[in-house]
């Protein structure tokens, strides 16, 4: 193996270990036979399950289910069995069709095709993974809760709660909503035969731990409680309300799971696992903020609602959304907190590249009073009336007209704060000259204020067709940085030569984009044994759908590839780049230290020779 392969994958643990090895999920099953799996399935008949194709030579073509779209980008290639669409840029093989459409997980998608395809798959081994017992925990506590619920004589205040607030049997069951009874111990004993253990439960956040060291106690006790589930439907956690039990009401109105190992607040949609389809077919999400309300909007035909689990809507779970609608809308009560809930979520949701609009109920209403007093009519014409950000913020401030200085100000800065993280150049200039006209400021002004707040929240941009920067890397594909890094793999996908000649001088540091690093360890681990990349074996290794998808783009771009030595000599000038800039740093810092001339002269000679190789691109 050339030096070079083994200095990446020592300095590539770095930067894998930040955005973790998807091949890890398939460790399980040996990958013979999940080439056997793929190799029994046809793509063109799955998806044919799912969307209309139509033949178009020698692909089939329809309408994308991962994006609104009227005029068919999606194409579905027999000989090769992938799909790639487009218009979104989605692509994979069979796999990945699956988890993105279902919200499948790899092994998942593995298990439905091989037992269509009749391929068995090992015995499971023995549960060795520390989480299995953290869901099976959860799982078994969803499925009591909701026994309680339905039995008519425990489980009747609860069901009081619901139908004397006009809920329908059919929403509660959709959403599995139970209820813990009043007792300190109840679910250690309804568990018992179970197999499930104490010290899962407690792990799961369902049991707590006494003070006294000596035994656990419940941790939901006299509430109404609202799983939470997964994108593919398995629950992790619970939200609970309570309820007044004997007149005595002495614990907190609202109750969630803790952070756990399964459970992450910040990272889960409540109701996601159910509104994800309406929101691919309409294009657009709707944000609430409490689990009733989810219920009641769901149950009035909004079935694209989805609420944050106790908390305020978080980058992470707006970029979740931005997965399923390019459009979202924040509908939220019109009172003070209200107001402060709806800039929070509208200032993610632009960073995550949605085009967010607001709702503020009137008259002290949430979703869910709102619909019983006022009827879903009503609260349809709100919601197509929903106002942009400017619109949004200037309504609360009143007309720029008569606003005195200080305040048109104001409204100029706070409007700018949200501005200045929508990461389209395009899409931020353009809202940017709106803004200005809106609120009657010069609109060079309103970009400098944007382009401050920019540069100290060390942002950078993407053109607007480039796809979104991965959590994880560091390199922005619109940029003259991720334009290199994509052509460096792109030609390492392609081409046995560009192989030959970049793998033994491919640095770790060479990429800063996860996805991009991620699919080169991969070639450099296929490399090792074999000169040529059969790209549906490839994509086999990568079960994570973005990232086929990326790869699918990469492989089916049609302009020419560049050459390698032109690429060689764009990465080493690049490197020089970095070099003299941290050189340059270093200077500053021995200048303001007062340190000999001969130091700072040894360093500028260095200085003066990294510009030079950089200025050889």
């Amino acid at each position: 193996m050339p030096t070079g392969i083994r200095g990446w994958e020592r300095g590539g643990r770095v930067w894998k270990s930040a955005i973790f090895n998807l091949q890890s999920a398939m460790t399980k099953v040996p990958s013979e036979i999940v080439e056997e799996v793929r190799a029994r399935t046809d793509i063109v008949e799955i998806v044919s399950e799912h969307l209309k194709l139509r033949k178009a030579g020698r692909s089939f073509t329809g309408l994308c289910p991962f994006h609104a779209e009227k005029s068919p980008s999606f194409s579905v290639d027999p000989q090769k069995q992938l799909y790639h669409c487009f218009g979104c840029g989605a692509g994979g093989n069979v796999f990945g069709f699956l988890m993105a459409l279902e919200g499948l997980t790899f092994p998942e998608a593995l298990r439905a095709l091989a037992k269509r395809a009749g391929v068995a798959l090992p015995a499971r081994r023995e549960r060795a993974d520390r989480l299995q017992p953290l869901y099976e925990a959860v799982r078994e506590a969803v499925r009591v809760y909701r026994r309680e619920f339905l039995d008519p004589a425990r489980g009747r205040l609860a069901r009081d709660y619901f139908t004397g607030r006009g809920f329908e049997e059919e929403v509660l069951e959709s959403f599995a909503v139970g209820w813990a009874p009043k007792q300190w111990e109840f679910l250690v004993g309804a568990l018992r035969t179970t197999g499930v253990k104490e010290s899962a439960l407690e792990q799961a956040g369902l049991l707590v731990a006494r003070e006294s060291g000596k035994g656990r106690y419940d941790r939901f006790r006299g509430r109404v409680v609202f799983p939470v589930f997964t994108v593919s439907g398995v629950p992790v956690g619970l939200g609970g309300r309570s309820l007044p039990v004997g007149g005595e009401e002495d614990q907190p109105k609202y109750l969630n799971t803790p952070e756990t190992a399964v459970y992450s607040k910040g990272s889960l949609l409540y109701g996601l696992h159910r509104a994800r389809e309406t929101m691919r077919q309409s294009g657009t999400g709707i944000v609430v903020e409490g689990y009733t309300d989810v219920l009641r909007m769901h149950q009035a035909g909004f079935g694209n609602a989805v609420a944050s689990s106790g908390t305020a809507l978080t980058l992470q779970q707006a970029r979740i959304l931005v997965r399923y609608s390019p459009t979202v809308t924040v509908l939220m009560d019109g009172d003070e907190p209200g107001v402060q809930a709806a800039r929070r979520a509208v200032s993610e949701l632009l960073a995550a590249g949605a085009d967010a609009r607001v709702v503020l109920l009137p008259g002290g209403h949430d979703p869910d009073s709102y619909l019983r007093a006022e009827g879903a009519e009503s609260l349809g014409r709100l919601l197509e009336d929903s106002q942009d950000l400017v619109t949004f913020e200037v309504s609360l401030a009143g007309s720029p007209r008569e606003l005195r200085a200080e305040q048109r100000l104001a409204l100029a800065r706070r409007v700018a704060a949200h501005l200045a993280r929508i990461p389209d150049a395009l899409k931020r200039d353009v809202l940017t000259r709106e803004a200005a006209r809106a609120i009657r400021v010069g609109s060079e002004a309103l970009a400098g204020e944007v382009g401050h707040r920019r540069r100290e929240g060390g942002l950078s941009d993407r053109s607007s067709d480039a796809p979104a920067r991965s959590d994880a890397g560091g390199g922005t594909p619109g940029s003259r940085a991720g334009e290199l890094e994509r052509e460096v793999v792109r030609a390492m996908l392609v081409s046995p030569e560009a192989r030959s000649l970049l793998l033994p001088e491919l640095r770790p540091d060479d990429m800063s984009d996860a996805p991009l690093g991620l699919i080169l360890s991969e070639i450099v681990a296929l490399s090792e044994n074999r000169s040529d990349i059969r790209i549906a074996e490839f994509l086999a290794r990568l079960p994570e759908p973005s990232i086929q998808g990326l790869v699918v783009g990469l492989h089916e771009d049609p302009a020419p590839v560049e050459e390698p030595e032109k690429l060689l000599s764009r990465l080493r000038c690049r490197r020089a780049e970095g070099t003299y800039r941290e050189l340059r740093r270093r200077l500053r810092e021995l200048e303001a230290s007062g340190a000999s001339e001969q130091e700072k002269a040894k360093l500028l000679r260095e200085i003066v020779r990294q510009k030079r190789l950089a200025s050889q691109g």
